[in-house]
């Protein structure tokens, strides 16, 4: 059709062409042509998009070598912690260029965050004894991030910087962590496999060393607020979370007993375990004093154990109820 077009309605020209286009050098080449498309189109495209290969976003490291960085945050998590981040790591030219990829990564983050706070918790409707274990294992900014990967990306470029011995891109990461750590409030991942919490509490440390090293006692008063309030978020959801797992754990009960109630067709009475906890009739006291009479006090509590914090030494305990069997704790007193 094209060769009858370009020849005007000349039947005899466009046969030429047609014979032409039907020789078989000529379709050897159509079809490699057609290969070599196909072949740029979904292998070759892929190449081009390996972030480890080009990129639009380069910078110098402190070697004085120029590396390429992660285009988003997306990208940066992919691989950096994906799935596939072991495999991914043997095509880093070098520890500084992942330690580039970190920071920017954490600073693409900070970006996508801004001033909001609005981190949520997934809490899953229904829980088995397995599931109430991982309670609230993490929590989630919008549908692109999430709290764990936000901050060992945070920390680990802290500490890589730490390591090169650069102080102040060190504290600049501690900082991203300790101030997004404020921002999450109370919506805490209650329980998971990595201690979160340990990572925040090593950035405030980390935070009010440097300031105190710089004599800007002002900004290290500034971080020492910051990390009481951090304590007390935790605390909140600590308690928080204790009393859902509990909720849930009587609402698992009624569903067992009245599952198998359906099937057997007879009489079950769920309240046994219901009078279990509420027979103990055990409160835990407000505060309690130790040895130097410093006052520890109540911050959160379920049926069997408690957490106490001592604003003086800046300390934390928990107890169970049995160790107020005989009035106090080992080592405490009461008033």
């Amino acid at each position: 059709m094209i060769s009858w077009f370009n020849s005007a309605g000349n039947f005899a020209l466009s046969k030429k062409v047609f014979d032409f286009l039907g020789n078989t050098v000529i379709k050897v080449i159509f079809v490699a042509l057609v290969d070599l498309i196909l072949l740029k189109k979904f292998v070759f495209l892929r190449i081009d998009k390996d972030p480890f290969r080009s990129s639009r976003r380069m910078a110098v490291g402190p070697d004085g070598k120029k590396y390429n960085l992660p285009v988003s945050y997306k990208v940066g998590i992919t691989y950096l912690l994906g799935d596939d981040a072991e495999v991914y790591a043997a095509y880093f030219s070098s520890n500084v260029h992942r330690l580039l990829w970190l920071s920017e990564t954490a600073d693409l983050g900070k970006k996508y965050i801004g001033n909001n706070s609005s981190w949520t918790i997934p809490i899953p409707g229904r829980m088995g004894e397995a599931a109430s274990e991982r309670f609230a294992i993490d929590a989630s900014f919008g549908s692109n991030m999430k709290w764990s990967d936000y901050s060992e990306i945070c920390i680990q470029a802290a500490r890589g910087w730490h390591l090169l011995g650069d102080a102040d891109k060190s504290a600049h990461y501690y900082s991203l962590l300790a101030d997004a750590a404020c921002a999450l409030g109370s919506s805490w991942p209650y329980r998971g496999d990595v201690s979160y919490a340990e990572w925040v509490e090593e950035s405030f440390s980390e935070l009010i060393d440097y300031y105190n090293d710089r004599k800007d006692s002002v900004k290290a008063a500034e971080y020492e607020k910051k990390r009481r309030q951090f304590h007390d978020n935790l605390s909140k959801a600590k308690a928080r979370g204790e009393e859902l797992i509990s909720r849930q754990h009587g609402s698992n009960v009624g569903n067992i007993y009245a599952s198998e109630n359906e099937a057997e067709d007879t009489p079950v009475e769920p309240e046994q375990p219901v009078e279990k906890e509420e027979n103990t009739g055990f409160e835990f006291p407000r505060f309690i004093y130790d040895e130097n009479e410093n006052p520890w006090e109540l911050m959160s509590s379920g049926t069997d154990n408690a957490t106490y914090y001592c604003q003086k030494t800046d300390e934390w305990a928990d107890f169970y109820s049995s160790d107020f069997e005989y009035g106090s704790p080992s080592g405490f007193h009461r008033r």
